[in-house]
């Protein structure tokens, strides 16, 4: 479904095509974007696929590649932690990855929850006296750590004679990791009652610790299961606002950890689309041996092969009617239920947000976006404009812009009409009802103010000035363009704060891009900016002369003399210093 600019609002699949477009058309799916996308709706194109494996994998990908507004696109994109341990190093370690490489190591898992994962590693690795520093650091000690002194490493570091029996130590560990909760509980138990037989009291010390604290981490971190499954539960549930998706990961008949997503496109009675759901969260997460949830057996079949090709290893679907399963899907469910009802109430809240900022700011309008605009500058260098953006109450981060001020950096009042002149031009005729707040006072608002007299499309101009007690104004103030007086705001009323709010993420955004700007600057060699300069040739010229300096102080004919340099790069630099000599810049 396209729009009117030709962009992609939405990207579907459908046995029946004329059925589905059907449901668009005459409000039959309940979704409430649905009225509104119909409304940017002006072109449908179709691609028929041979069958619907093809057109799962191919709304997969267009959905990825084209992001479509009304498309669910599960914001979640790390995958589960591995642990990597490399055999071939002297002392290997347990290192958190986020994906396999084929690189001759040895790869445990996935993990789904992070900090049970770390929190198991933790004990193992002061239990058995393993390394946890990295490989930079190892090289570079000469003497222990804190760590050997408190008795919980070995320091291979500096005492390699001391752990020829590291591999094994290590090999015990990854042993304990790759067990189940019972079999890892009864080894630890049965090495500590031989130790204790052995008189090895202090490695029976040790295990009883280890068993100890692994025992608190299972009680705390998990829930227990009565049958066992190694799995994931997929719950849904829709509401008029959206949909909701609860995903419980089973591990070893222990919910180890859960994930949750809610999206304004998801679910609706007559379009279900737990299929593409599923199918997309596994192009992200390693999928078990199970995956359980309500999507039916003609559906499940295909994306079945899908997943075993894609991760080479047998997927299985299970759609339960009755048993632990079926509760299990039940809990799921009633976790999500809960996530919509309290998105239900955030997006009310919004709601009313929106009504407020309309009636307090006196626009015909209810504003879908707010943006706020800033400018940041040091001393008049490295000025850049920032925009921070709110659509429907919540912050949009991905719709951020920063802007380097290309006039006049002296004037504030300059550099923040260049930056909304810039922004409008953006915008060109986005229809959606906006408002912009300028940081800044009543000169500001006077200098941007004709930029919006003949705009068509309904953008709105505000500012926020700070408090100034110098000036007997205690509190920040809003003002409009058409009236001399600020709005009479209650300081801390909901549409004060949320103003103030977007204020201070405009700020904070500007000098985050400020600086960086800066630095990049401070820490760029002026070598660079000379044709035929790169890092490796600036390298070689400060290793000829033997510092910057040098090279600005150096003759026509000593520039000639370096070895491998053309004589005319050796001309650009030296008429590079010589004019910036001529115009009384610092050359340091």
């Amino acid at each position: 479904m396209k729009g009117a600019r030709d962009e992609v609002l939405y990207i579907g699949k459908a046995n029946n095509l004329r059925q589905r477009i059907n449901q668009y058309l005459h409000l039959q799916d309940s979704r409430e974007f649905i009225p509104r996308m119909l409304k940017e709706l002006k072109e449908i194109e179709y691609i028929l696929t041979n069958t619907e494996r093809e057109a799962l994998l191919l709304e997969s990908q267009l959905v990825k590649k084209l992001k479509p507004r009304y498309n669910v696109r599960l914001k979640d994109d790390k995958n589960f932690l591995l642990l990597r341990i490399d055999y071939n190093q002297p002392f290997p370690r347990f290192e958190f990855v986020r994906e396999r490489r084929k690189d001759g190591a040895t790869y445990l898992g996935p993990y789904p929850s992070a900090r049970t994962l770390r929190e198991f590693v933790r004990y193992l690795s002061r239990a058995y006296g393993l390394r946890v520093c990295r490989d930079n650091v190892m090289k570079q000690r000469i003497r222990p750590c804190v760590l050997h002194g408190m008795g919980w490493c070995k320091a291979p570091c500096v005492f390699p004679e001391e752990n020829l029996d590291y591999h094994e130590r290590i090999k015990e560990a990854v042993a304990l990791m790759t067990r189940r909760k019972g079999e890892a509980e009864q080894r630890i138990r049965n090495d500590m009652l031989q130790a204790s037989d052995d008189l090895r009291f202090e490695d029976a010390a040790r295990y009883r610790d280890l068993l100890n604290s692994l025992n608190q981490l299972w009680a705390r971190q998990f829930v227990r299961i009565a049958t066992p499954i190694d799995a994931d539960v997929f719950g849904v549930h829709q509401g008029s606002l959206g949909g909701a998706v609860y995903v419980l990961h089973v591990r070893d008949s222990l919910v180890v950890g859960t994930r949750s997503f809610f999206n304004e496109a998801l679910f609706a009675p007559t379009t279900p689309d737990l299929e593409s759901l599923i199918f997309q969260f596994y192009e992200i997460h390693e999928p078990p041996q199970l995956v359980v949830s309500r999507l039916p057996v003609s559906q499940s079949s295909t994306l079945a092969e899908l997943l075993a090709e894609e991760w080479k290893h047998k997927v299985s679907f299970a759609t339960p009617k009755r048993g632990s399963k079926l509760k299990l899907i039940e809990m799921a469910e009633k976790n999500a239920a809960l996530l919509v009802l309290k998105e239900s109430e955030s997006a009310s809240s919004r709601e009313e947000l929106r009504t407020e900022l309309e009636e307090a700011f006196h626009l015909p309008l209810s504003p879908e976006v707010v943006e706020c605009v800033d400018i940041t500058s040091f001393q008049g260098s490295d000025s850049v404009g920032s925009i921070a953006v709110a659509r429907e109450g919540v912050l949009s981060k991905k719709e951020y812009r920063c802007f380097h001020i290309k006039g006049a950096t002296t004037d504030d009042f300059t550099m923040m009409r260049e930056v909304v002149t810039r922004r409008l031009k953006q915008l060109g005729d986005d229809p959606t009802p906006r408002l912009i707040v300028l940081d800044g006072g009543r000169p500001q608002l006077r200098a941007v103010a004709p930029l919006f007299e003949n705009i068509e499309t309904p953008v709105y101009l505000a500012a926020i000035a700070k408090a100034r007690k110098e000036k007997n104004l205690p509190v920040d103030r809003i003002l409009l363009p058409d009236s001399d007086e600020p709005l009479l705001l209650a300081p801390h009323s909901r549409v004060m704060h949320f103003i103030m709010s977007l204020r201070d993420e405009a700020h904070r955004f500007g000098v985050a891009f400020h600086r960086k700007k800066r630095k990049k600057r401070v820490l760029t060699s002026p070598l660079l900016q000379i044709e035929g300069i790169g890092k490796k040739r600036r390298m070689d010229l400060i290793r000829h002369f033997g510092s910057y300096e040098a090279i600005s102080n150096a003759s026509q004919e000593a520039l000639n003399d370096v070895p491998g340099l053309p004589r005319d790069v050796a001309e650009r630099i030296f008429s590079f210093f010589q004019e910036l000599r001529s115009k009384g810049d610092d050359i340091q």
